[in-house]
């Protein structure tokens, strides 16, 4: 989610199509809601010390002060942010508490559902403002990763499947599997060959993205 690489590009993410930065994985560490505490040494924990490398295993005092940083962070930098991005702060809400007003909420909420096109699915370039770095035109069809990534996002804050925009999503979704099993989608960073490993990245994610949707 902001320029330049965070917590979400540790594996270079960048070279398999990541929105390299830092909002991005911040917003992705929010939202999946930190460790579980028996991941946490120190006072509480008991036992030997943690290893160095462990970033999450301090007090919970050290863990209680990251996590203001963070917060603090994505709530500054939010209004900058497009609107794939603000999903992703939208997700993280769930867990984090103080991410988003209950305006701002359902504002993101207002937006994403906007933005279903008339098949019932999302594309991705729609979300932001992307430009190929070939100068091939983004892809006008919706995709199996907006599709599948905004449905989850919005069934996991509260959204019903009963929603009809919901409902005529989820369908798109199981209009769309391949007889592969995976769903398709392209990127937005350049034109890629759909049978090498980075151009099956997307597809490979919003395979993923579309198992969450639909198991909601």
């Amino acid at each position: 989610m902001f320029p330049n690489a965070g917590p979400g590009a540790i594996l270079r993410a960048a070279e398999y199509e990541a929105f390299a930065t830092r909002t991005w994985g911040g917003g992705g560490g929010a939202a999946r809601g930190g460790p579980p505490p028996k991941q946490r040494g120190g006072e509480r924990g008991g036992g030997p010390p943690p290893p160095e490398w462990c970033i999450w295993c301090g007090s919970d005092t050290d863990l209680d002060q990251s996590v203001t940083l963070l917060r603090t962070y994505l709530k500054n930098h939010r209004a900058r942010q497009d609107l794939f991005n603000q999903a992703w702060l939208l997700w993280a809400s769930k867990g984090l508490d103080g991410l988003l007003t209950p305006d701002e909420r359902k504002t993101v909420i207002f937006e994403l559902l906007e933005l279903q096109q008339a098949d019932g699915g999302w594309r991705l370039a729609s979300l932001g403002t992307f430009a190929r770095h070939d100068g091939t035109p983004q892809e006008t069809a919706s995709d199996g990763y907006a599709t599948a990534f905004v449905l989850h996002v919005l069934q996991s804050v509260g959204v019903s499947k009963g929603d009809p925009k919901i409902a005529q999503g989820l369908d798109w979704l199981i209009a769309n599997q391949r007889p592969t099993g995976e769903w398709p989608a392209s990127s937005v960073n350049k034109s890629r060959d759909p049978t090498t490993h980075v151009g099956r990245f997307m597809s490979d994610a919003a395979t993923a993205y579309a198992i969450l949707a639909l198991s909601h």
